[in-house]
């Protein structure tokens, strides 16, 4: 079947849209690559941890151009968090924070499309951005609440991991064997969990400094982007006994 030929106005609109998805695509590249040498130099002392940083940037949190990759992984991982079997075997509080893994994933993609547009706003690209233009990004186009709760979600799954870890007496295998397989149907998402797993079983004596640099460092990170003082304790479960 023949297709009928774009008009002038119409070919004109589609080279527009292209021009602008490639430079959305772009400035989400810069943001990144940005977001990546930050991380890397606030957390320069923990440089030595080499398998957390391939971890964090090759699994959770990876270049913008890689992440499409992952959407059936972090699809399956909602439908399961989210089904009635995870409902029956874990507890409430559980499930929420488990959920709040998704948001957090869907608000930082959320954020960094608002940056990106803001940046192809302002004209031709720059090669690469600094922290002057990085915050003045955060302030045009987001609020300190969206990244405090950002943060309050990374501290908090980062701290059930880490009671997973100091508690739990089973290891994977016996987690994984809970879970009926037509339930996960996802290598990708079995591989996550066993990286997250054994990363955090490996560094078990430095999670609790790990998650207090965290809180320290990100909000006083926030603070600065704002020009704000964010007072908060870290969170500690009753049960933890340290």
């Amino acid at each position: 079947m023949e297709q009928t030929p774009l008009s002038p106005g119409q070919n004109a609109t589609s080279q527009a849209a292209a021009v602008a998805s490639d430079c959305l695509l772009n400035a989400e590249a810069l943001i990144y690559d940005y977001q990546r040498r930050r991380l890397e130099a606030t957390y320069c002392d923990f440089s030595q941890y080499s398998d957390l940083h391939d971890y964090f940037f090759g699994l959770l949190y990876p270049p913008p151009d890689r992440r499409a990759r992952f959407t059936p992984r972090n699809r399956a991982y909602s439908r399961i968090v989210n089904s009635r079997f995870m409902r029956f075997i874990v507890l409430p509080d559980t499930v929420r924070v488990m959920n709040q893994v998704t948001e957090l994933d869907n608000m930082t993609d959320a954020l960094n499309r608002g940056f990106a547009r803001e940046l192809c706003s302002r004209g031709p690209l720059p090669d690469c951005i600094g922290e002057e233009t990085y915050f003045d990004l955060c302030r045009k186009t987001s609020t300190p609440a969206q990244h405090e709760r950002q943060f309050d979600i990374s501290y908090e799954c980062f701290y059930f991991g880490e009671l997973v870890i100091k508690y739990v007496k089973m290891n994977l295998e016996d987690m994984i064997r809970l879970i009926p397989r037509a339930v996960i149907r996802n290598s990708d998402l079995i591989d996550l969990a066993a990286q997250t797993y054994y990363t955090f079983r490996r560094h078990r004596t430095m999670l609790a400094s790990f998650r207090l640099a965290l809180h320290e460092r990100e909000l006083s990170y926030i603070g600065r982007i704002f020009g704000i003082t964010i007072d908060k304790k870290p969170f500690v479960h009753p049960d933890d006994k340290g």
